[in-house]
């Protein structure tokens, strides 16, 4: 469950560059990569959402096989300053890493998928969705 949200599902959002087969692979050699998924599948009673957006982005990070010691924002630079370093034209934001902010909501809203399909009822109010009333 947790691999199929992560990687984006019809209630969370795609990772830039991420496809299935290749973020399924990964996983299954990466521990970091497990690590998270183990705690994404965690009830709400044992993990905070720091927990879930920490292991977001180290998962993130994983998939841009970026160190996952270092931040979100680490990564966005590296990889910048290597794309600009062999690019003859501009680069193009969306093939960077996402920011830090854009990883918590999708940490967030992968968690609270993960455990609707689990059957643990949460708020989606307090996982990053916001009410709109639109009329």
């Amino acid at each position: 469950m947790y691999i199929h949200a992560i990687l984006g599902c019809d209630t969370t959002s795609k990772i830039q560059g991420s496809r299935k087969g290749p973020g399924i692979k990964l996983f299954k050699k990466n521990d970091e990569f497990q690590q998270a998924g183990l705690l994404f599948n965690k009830s709400p009673t044992e993990v905070t959402k720091k927990d879930v957006i920490r292991a977001g982005e180290r998962t993130i990070l994983c998939l841009y096989k970026a160190d996952p010691d270092k931040t979100l924002e680490d990564a966005r630079l590296h990889d910048f300053i290597c794309q600009v370093a062999r690019a003859s034209t501009s680069v193009d934001p969306k093939d960077l890493p996402p920011t830090s902010d854009e990883c918590k909501y999708h940490s967030m809203w992968v968690y609270l998928q993960v455990q609707q399909w689990k059957g643990n009822a949460m708020d989606p109010l307090q996982w990053g969705w916001e009410m709109d009333n639109i009329n």
